[in-house]
């Protein structure tokens, strides 16, 4: 005889928005917060969790615009590089 197997619960590959990362993020890191328990709530695994706080983390470290200065070029520099510069 055959069986059948019933899958309940979320649906696999789920996509979640900046918006809903940064929701889970605030509850699961706040003060007195237990990871675990956000977690269950938002029915997504504590090392999605841990791997989207790693990716927020390191995208604030890195400065997304680097000023540039411009400095002139001197005659001397110039004449050096056939005034192509």
């Amino acid at each position: 005889m055959g069986h059948a197997v019933f899958l309940t619960g979320p649906e696999r590959r789920r996509r979640w928005s900046l918006d809903d990362r940064a929701q889970i993020l605030a509850e699961a890191f706040a003060p007195g917060a237990v990871v675990s328990e956000v977690a269950r709530r938002f029915e997504v695994s504590t090392g999605l969790i841990y791997t989207w706080r790693k990716l927020a983390l390191t995208q604030e470290a890195d400065p997304a615009f680097v000023p540039a200065k411009l400095v002139g070029i001197s005659a001397k520099q110039q004449s050096r590089h056939g005034g192509s510069l």
